[in-house]
């Protein structure tokens, strides 16, 4: 699993070696401000319209559930 550029200033791009099956994204209240559902081992997300700060990106896969700490300038 591979993700890049942290810290961002707006897209974000995923890989995996199965397919991500869905992306959420949440603010540090755990309000979800975003969902896309993907069928691909590779997806990006767009975070230009959000404010600076701390994201968490939920990717599931598998029924697998990776989280990872998201910092957009």
């Amino acid at each position: 699993f591979s993700y890049y550029p942290n810290p961002t200033t707006g897209k974000v791009y995923f890989s995996y070696a199965q397919a991500i099956e869905k992306i959420s994204v949440s603010n540090v209240l755990g309000q979800v401000i975003l969902e896309n559902l993907n069928n691909s081992n590779q997806a990006e997300i767009d975070l230009a319209g959000f404010a600076g700060g701390t994201y968490f990106v939920k990717l599931t896969s598998d029924n697998q559930i990776k989280t990872i700490k998201i910092l957009k300038n």
